[in-house]
């Protein structure tokens, strides 16, 4: 499990959902929900889906986008065991394609910069590949603390020390490092 030991906490009971609840999307289709267009968006995990509401141009991005906290730069939300570097790449040239006119991102907020987040997040996910690469090369180990200290540091300056140690002690930016480095073990 992603989170460990943590995991039950966090999120709960898993109970199962009756099969007559289910309702099954294919992409490139349009699901059960008027104006609102279902796109895979693979990257921050394999079965990733934002919704564009055709409507407005606003583009529900959940993850893909990253994560916007009060307004500050966009963090990369890498998590084990299935972020893929590739796919979020080829799903932010997407996104810029559809010409959104704004997106809202589950954590947090709505944001009208969507070119601008797009090279903000495609280059913070090359700036962590990087730094994790070099990290795994030199056998530093400790450089995953660091980063998440650093995360924490840089985003307490929008959303005041605090929040940003509730956050990060929910979210930590060590396991966004964690997931880059499986991500690399697999994809030399």
């Amino acid at each position: 499990m992603t989170f460990g030991d943590a995991h039950d906490h966090l999120w709960g009971e898993m109970n199962p959902v009756a099969s007559e609840r289910i309702r099954a999307w294919y992409p490139g289709k349009s699901g059960p929900w008027r104006a609102l267009r279902p796109l895979p968006t693979p990257g921050h995990i394999a079965h990733h889906v934002a919704y564009l509401d055709e409507r407005d141009g606003t583009l529900f991005s959940g993850d893909s986008m990253g994560i916007v906290l009060s307004g500050g730069p966009t963090h990369p939300p890498t998590p084990p065991p299935s972020v893929d570097l590739r796919a979020w790449a080829d799903t932010l040239s997407e996104i810029r394609q559809l010409g959104s006119e704004r997106f809202a991102v589950t954590h947090f907020g709505i944001y009208d910069d969507v070119d601008g987040r797009c090279t903000q997040l495609k280059d913070r996910l090359d700036d962590l590949e990087a730094r994790v690469r070099i990290s795994l090369a030199n056998g530093d180990d400790e450089d995953a603390q660091r980063f998440g200290k650093e995360v924490r540091e840089e985003l307490a300056k929008y959303m005041g020390r605090e929040r940003a140690i509730r956050y990060f002690d929910m979210f930590s930016a060590s396991i966004d490092w964690a997931g880059v480095a499986l991500y690399l073990k697999r994809n030399p």
